[in-house]
């Protein structure tokens, strides 16, 4: 398993569709995060049903059969205290995304009408198959399932000329980030804006190793390890571009990463050392991410191979 360079391939796809929400959700950081979390909750139960799983492939779950998530539930999904994720909830009711019944939180279905969530879908499936598709080009993991992954059969094309489950795709990437991101805050101290910061640092110090084929394939283990020279400095106009921050709000979050020893400033950039991307803490998130992409991959490609009675491909 090449776990440097799915590490590199992944995060990179996550980090983008973490900016494609946060900025369809104005900058609010854990209202992208409780929104998708919400909707997941909600339908878990139909993946485990197949007779239901075929009926809405199209991940047109009706209200009537959402099954509601309480507050200190979505915070413990998330990693939050009650309080702020109740804030992040009336926030959500207010954008007329969510609605609260007695027993909790729902999405409502009509949410996917909106524009902007209907654009950001549609941005997250071209990462989405963006990154499968590397993934492919490096015969990194799997290769049995990608062609089906990379490949859905259109579904009842004349109603709406959408792929099978775009929506589940989209839903289970966006879930998977959420899961990786609350596992792993502990190392931000739970600063959202920070970790921002730290992947988009990561991204620009590692993009020689993506550009150039041959260094890719010789740092995709983790054993040589990557030589410092050979990382791209990320500069403080860079990461506030990429992550959609104020300088002075990237200056912040930059120096908080600075004193707790993630990343050190060389000459007019910055860079994540070789012996940090080597700690126990960032092994550890390296080794999770070939269990969950497959986990998410596996789901995915049950989505594109289970077709609707009706509308058989």
């Amino acid at each position: 398993m090449p776990v440097r360079l799915l590490t590199r391939i992944v995060l990179a796809c996550a980090f983008q569709a973490s900016m494609v929400w946060r900025r369809a959700f104005g900058g609010d950081h854990l209202s992208a995060m409780a929104w998708p979390t919400i909707d997941l909750a909600n339908i878990e139960f139909i993946f485990a049903h197949e007779g239901l799983f075929q009926l809405f492939l199209d991940g047109k779950f009706p209200d009537s059969l959402r099954r509601p998530i309480s507050v200190r539930g979505l915070g413990a999904r998330l990693g939050h205290d009650v309080e702020t994720v109740r804030r992040s909830s009336k926030r959500l009711i207010e954008r007329g995304l969510c609605e609260r019944p007695a027993a909790g939180m729902i999405v409502r279905s009509s949410s996917y009408g909106i524009d902007y969530i209907e654009t950001a879908s549609q941005q997250t499936e071209s990462l989405l198959r963006s990154m499968y598709g590397e993934l492919e080009r490096w015969s990194v993991d799997f290769p049995a399932l990608l062609p089906l992954v990379l490949n859905p059969c259109p579904w009842d094309q004349e109603q709406e000329n959408v792929q099978i489950g775009r929506r589940l795709r989209v839903l289970l990437l966006l879930d998977s980030i959420v899961r990786y991101a609350t596992a792993n805050m502990l190392i931000f101290e739970r600063n959202l804006g920070a970790a921002d910061a730290f992947l988009c640092i990561f991204n620009e110090n590692n993009r020689p190793l993506l550009e150039d084929d041959d260094l890719a394939l010789k740092y995709a283990l983790l054993d040589p390890p990557v030589p410092d020279a050979l990382r791209r400095p990320a500069s403080i106009r860079s990461i506030a571009r990429a992550a959609n921050y104020p300088a002075e709000t990237t200056r912040r979050y930059v120096s908080r990463l600075v004193e707790i020893g993630l990343v050190e400033r060389r000459g007019e950039g910055l860079v994540i050392p070789t012996e940090v991307t080597l700690a126990p803490a960032f092994l550890k998130i390296s080794g999770d991410l070939p269990a969950l992409l497959l986990v998410m991959t596996e789901q995915i490609h049950r989505i594109v191979t289970v077709r609707p009675a009706k509308s058989p491909c």
